[in-house]
């Protein structure tokens, strides 16, 4: 019984890991999006005001 319940105790610790490394994947993943758009962001606006200068010529 007692190794049963450690094995478990295992078991369970490792269920928990895989938890947080999947979690962790996530955030990553979403931090990387946000600075993806970010830049596409900053990319635009420069575009946009190199089309004015244009138009005033």
């Amino acid at each position: 019984m007692i190794k049963r319940k450690g094995m478990e105790h295992r078991e369970r610790r490792k269920k928990k890991e895989k938890r947080k490394k999947k979690k962790e994947e996530m955030r990553r993943k979403k931090s990387k999006r946000k600075k993806e758009k970010r830049g596409r962001w900053k990319r635009r606006k420069r575009v946009r005001k190199r089309n004015k200068k244009k138009k005033k010529k």
